[in-house]
């Protein structure tokens, strides 16, 4: 998948579980999975608990 077809679906994701996400970082971690929504999914996860720890 492209960065914006992986932003896209976290967008879309983030929505529907009603939590609040910057358009930034969601660019950011689809660049950092470097094609793979899975490996978004995990990286949006990890960054989700790290801002509920912080």
């Amino acid at each position: 998948m492209d960065v914006e077809q992986i932003r896209h679906q976290l967008e879309h994701i983030l929505g529907e579980e009603q939590i609040a996400f910057e358009s930034r970082a969601l660019q950011l971690l689809s660049r950092a999975a470097d094609g793979s929504l899975r490996d978004a999914l995990s990286l949006t996860d990890q960054a989700i608990a790290a801002a509920m720890v912080a």
